[in-house]
């Protein structure tokens, strides 16, 4: 199987909205499932969208629950968030 050979890199490529965090969610969880020796480091780009609106992005480390806002929409941002952080 390929996942036996070494790899630096996994790209992941598509439209937006078809589901690539998506797979690579389920990749993860299924490495860490059953490969108890795969590493597999990384974090993943999620959006913050509220009433269906795209409003920020949040980053997420793979390999705990630990989420950072990344950048947000300064209208949709509280000044106490918004100090020292990059914003759209």
């Amino acid at each position: 199987m390929f996942l036996y050979s070494p790899r630096k890199k996994f790209f992941v490529l598509g439209s937006p909205g078809v589901g690539k965090t998506t797979v690579i969610e389920y990749l993860f969880e299924f490495l860490k499932k059953y490969l108890s020796d795969f590493n597999f480091l990384g974090f993943i780009t999620k959006e913050i969208r509220e009433s269906g609106e795209r409003k920020g992005f949040k980053i997420k480390i793979l390999d705990s629950e630990e989420e950072y806002i990344l950048a947000k929409r300064k209208n949709f941002i509280t000044s106490k968030e918004f100090k020292n952080k990059p914003s759209i």
